[in-house]
C-alpha cells in the first residue's frame, strides 16, 4: 500500500491529530473520512483521495456554507438588506455568493421586488427598475442637451442677425436721426422734430426749454450750397438765442457759430460717445446704450 505520507507529503501537516489513524496508515486513494486543519484556519472532513486531487477548504471555496465566514450576509451585508420576504423560510445566512439559486430582491431604492440569482447579485447586477430609470434619465439629459445646445444655437444666429442689422443701420443717416429723437423723447423736456417758427426754417431736433437744437449733418451732397444753408441756419440760431448742437462727419465740413461733435465712425461705440457728449452739452444726463436699446429704437422708428 502506498500511504497519504508517501504521496503528499506536503498535505500532511493539515491532517488532524484528532484521527484515529496517521497519514502513513491510510492509502493516498483511500475514501475514509478524515478531518483537515487548514492554513486558512477552518477545520473540514474530506477523503484522502479528494485531497489528493486538489481539493482544498469547501468553506474558502464557497463549496460549504460556514456563517459568519463565507455566507451571503457576511459577504455582501448590503445584498442581504435586500433579501425579499417572499424568500422565507430561506435566509442569506444558508447560501453562499456564488450560488445559482434564484431568489426575490426588494430595491432599498425603488422597492420594487425581482427575481435574479445570487451569483448574478454577488457579480454587481442590481434593480432592472432603476437601471431602465436610469437609462431613460439618461436618453432625458441627451435630449435635453441637444435642445439646449440648438436653443443656444438659436440664440447666437439671433444675436449674429441682429448684431449684422444693427451695423447697416447704423450707416443710414434716417437710424441715427431716430435714435437722436429716440432718446431726445426720454429727457423729460418737450421736444419740436422738423418744424418752421422758431428761425424761419426747420430744425431737427429743438428743446424749447432748454432753447437748443440738435442737427445730425451728413457729408453735403451739393457742396457750397448746402453749406451756405447749414451756416444760415447756424447764424439765424445764433440770433435767435438757440444753442445749436451739430453731429457731423469725423472727414466733415466743421461749421462755425455753432457747436460741432463728430462722429468718428458707423460703430455703435462710436454714437454712443457722440450722444452722450451731445446731451452732456445740453447738461442732460443720458444713458446711452445703443445697443441695448435697438428693439425699442426700431418700433419707436415703425411709430
Amino acid at each position: 500500500m502506498r500511504s497519504f505520507l508517501e504521496i503528499h507529503p506536503n498535505l500532511v501537516s493539515e491532517w488532524s491529530p484528532v484521527n484515529e489513524l496517521g497519514p502513513d496508515q491510510v492509502s493516498y486513494g483511500s475514501n475514509k473520512p478524515i478531518i483537515w486543519n487548514g492554513v486558512c484556519g477552518h477545520t473540514w472532513t474530506a477523503t484522502p483521495k479528494n485531497r489528493g486531487n486538489n481539493h482544498g477548504c469547501p468553506y474558502c471555496s464557497s463549496n460549504k456554507i460556514l456563517v459568519g465566514v463565507n455566507d451571503l450576509a457576511s459577504r455582501h451585508p448590503e445584498l442581504a438588506k435586500e433579501w425579499s420576504g417572499k424568500n422565507l423560510p430561506a435566509m442569506p445566512q444558508q447560501y453562499g455568493e456564488f450560488s445559482n439559486k434564484p431568489f426575490w430582491w426588494k430595491c432599498s431604492k425603488c422597492g420594487n421586488e425581482w427575481l435574479a440569482r445570487i451569483a448574478d447579485r454577488s457579480e454587481g447586477h442590481g434593480c432592472p427598475f432603476c437601471v431602465a430609470k436610469s437609462r431613460e434619465e439618461r436618453w432625458q439629459e441627451r435630449r435635453n442637451a441637444k435642445q439646449e445646445l440648438l436653443a443656444t444655437r438659436r440664440r447666437e444666429h439671433l444675436i449674429q442677425v441682429r448684431q449684422q442689422q444693427l451695423t447697416r443701420d447704423l450707416k443710414d443717416s434716417g437710424f441715427r436721426i431716430a435714435v437722436i429723437r429716440y432718446y431726445s423723447a426720454l429727457t423729460g423736456f418737450s421736444v419740436v422734430y422738423d418744424q418752421v417758427g422758431h428761425i424761419g426754417i426747420p430744425l431737427q431736433i429743438f428743446f424749447p426749454e432748454k432753447c437748443a437744437a440738435i442737427e445730425l449733418t451728413s457729408h453735403l451732397r451739393e457742396g457750397w450750397r448746402d453749406w451756405r444753408y447749414e451756416n444760415a441756419k447756424n447764424w439765424l440760431c445764433l440770433n435767435s438765442g438757440i444753442k445749436l448742437i451739430r453731429i457731423i462727419p469725423q472727414t466733415g465740413y466743421k461749421f462755425e457759430n455753432c457747436k460741432c461733435v463728430r462722429l468718428k465712425n458707423d460703430s455703435v461705440d462710436a454714437l454712443n460717445y457722440t450722444l452722450t457728449q451731445v446731451f452732456k452739452r445740453l447738461k442732460i444726463p443720458m444713458d446711452i446704450d445703443v445697443s441695448r436699446d435697438y428693439e425699442k429704437i426700431r418700433r419707436y422708428l415703425a411709430c
